[in-house]
C-alpha cells in the first residue's frame, strides 16, 4: 500500500517522487492519497504563485504552468482514474521547468 506522503515543497524531487507513486497506484485509496498529495502540491505553488504575482518577481508564468498542470492531473485522477497518464503529465510538466526560478524558498536546487 503507499500511504500519503507529506509534500512540503514542489522541488525536482518532490514531483519526480509523486510521479513514481502515480504510476505505481492501483487501489481507490492510493488514488484518493495521489489526490490529497496533489491539493497540497498545488495549495504550495499557488502561494507561491499569489507570491510571485504581488511581487513582480518574474516567476509567475512558469509557476502558472505548473499549477494548470497539476489541475490537469487532478482531473485525469478524478475522471478516469488513469494513474499511468496523471504520473506522464506530471513528469511532462516536471520537463517544462526551466531552472531554479521555481524552487521555493529554502529549497535544494534538484
Amino acid at each position: 500500500m503507499l500511504n500519503v506522503q507529506l509534500i512540503s515543497d514542489y522541488s525536482r524531487a518532490t514531483l519526480r517522487s509523486l510521479a513514481a507513486r502515480l504510476q505505481e497506484s492501483r487501489t481507490l485509496e492510493e488514488l484518493v492519497y495521489r489526490e490529497a498529495e496533489l491539493g497540497e502540491l498545488w495549495s504550495l505553488v499557488d502561494g507561491d504563485l499569489q507570491m510571485a504575482r504581488w511581487r513582480a518577481a518574474g516567476g509567475g508564468n512558469e509557476l502558472g504552468s505548473l499549477q494548470r498542470a497539476i489541475v490537469a492531473v487532478i482531473g485525469l485522477l478524478t475522471s478516469r482514474d488513469d494513474s499511468a497518464e496523471a504520473a506522464r503529465r506530471l513528469r511532462q510538466a516536471l520537463l517544462e521547468r526551466r531552472g531554479p526560478s521555481l524552487q521555493p524558498a529554502g529549497a535544494e536546487p534538484v
